[in-house]
């Protein structure tokens, strides 16, 4: 095994571990404000759900007016189909409005408890800790994740609604067909592989930058206050620290922006091989339909569920890789609050 291969194991393992703090994260979640949480899932559960129940709908209106143009009479209750369509794009529509109204009193809700959390935790430690650098650099990405986390939490909830709604849709292409949802999967897995790769690189860099950003903040604050306007003055240093700043903040840019040209050039490559299942699984529905196998409804609801499968797969995919992502910077906050004071008052 060479040393790469060993390598992107220990990466995988390092993912897959950073993982186990998600349940904690969840609890943090739930004590933050457990009515908000139900009305998050009630909303992303029913906003799941209605994809695949219009597509069924849809197909039965479809079948309709293709028996009618045949000579036959349109199915009874035939506009009650279409009105029962209107009703589930407008709870599609209300549902998705409610999601971001819960997201956001949620967001708010999680950033007052964990600040609160941070806080007394750090009130609790020996005044020597705060002596050492490393310390303080876990300090400082801990009182961040009180903030950005909010992020994950989102992800968490759009993963599990994304979960339902490929599960719900790709029963349609199941059974129609178990090798084209072999053929969309497939497609998609390079995809999150590849994203997954950059999440980690990601994370090793801003965990490489984390001193250089604390230096950032200090040039920044002592270039910029009053209390040290009048010896920059006196003393000249004014050019002095910009330059450091400019040298520092040029090297930092640098370095992101070549991580994400390469993630760029690796993801859009991934992506057309997605695309390319997802149009060719489309074009044999298409066959099927014009050869006569298939109506229009039947051509409707697979063309539908095979782009909402598609789609949610990848979604799917792409927000896993993003959560093992923000469960790496995770692991700052719960290993800072794993630290226990020497001394006991």
């Amino acid at each position: 095994m060479g040393t790469s291969t060993r390598n992107q194991l220990a990466t995988w393992r390092e993912r897959i571990r950073a993982l186990r703090h998600v349940p904690s994260l969840v609890r943090i979640v739930w004590q933050s404000g457990p009515s908000v949480v139900c009305g998050v899932f009630g909303c992303r559960l029913t906003a799941a759900l209605m994809p695949v129940a219009m597509l069924a709908v849809s197909k039965k209106i479809l079948d309709g007016v293709q028996l009618h143009f045949g000579g036959h009479p349109l199915p009874p209750h035939f506009w009650n189909l279409v009105a029962l369509e209107f009703a589930f794009a407008a709870i599609a529509g209300v549902a998705s409005r409610t999601i971001g109204y819960f997201d956001s009193l949620l967001a708010e809700r999680f950033t007052r408890h964990v600040s609160l959390i941070v806080m007394e935790h750090a009130s609790q430690l020996d005044l020597a800790s705060y002596e050492d650098p490393a310390f303080q650099d876990k300090l400082e990405r801990a009182r961040v994740q009180a903030t950005d986390r909010v992020a994950m939490i989102q992800m968490l909830g759009a993963v599990g609604q994304q979960i339902v709604a490929a599960c719900s849709l790709s029963l349609g292409v199941l059974w129609f067909s178990p090798w084209l949802l072999v053929l969309l999967v497939g497609a998609v897995v390079p995809a999150f592989l590849g994203e997954c790769h950059f999440a980690f690189l990601g994370f090793a860099q801003n965990i490489r930058q984390t001193p250089a950003k604390r230096q950032l903040d200090y040039l920044r604050t002592l270039g910029a206050s009053k209390e040290s306007a009048k010896e920059l003055r006196l003393f000249n240093l004014s050019r002095f620290l910009s330059g450091q700043y400019a040298d520092l903040s040029n090297q930092i840019y640098e370095q992101n922006a070549k991580l994400a040209g390469r993630r760029l050039r690796a993801g859009a490559l991934l992506s057309m091989l997605s695309t390319a299942g997802y149009y060719g699984a489309y074009a044999y529905v298409i066959y099927r339909t014009v050869t006569g196998d298939l109506t229009w409804g039947t051509l409707q609801f697979l063309a539908g569920a095979i782009a909402g499968t598609a789609t949610n797969i990848q979604n799917v995919f792409s927000t896993f890789s993003s959560i093992a992502d923000q469960s790496l910077f995770l692991t700052d906050l719960v290993e800072f609050l794993r630290i226990r004071p020497k001394i006991l008052c």
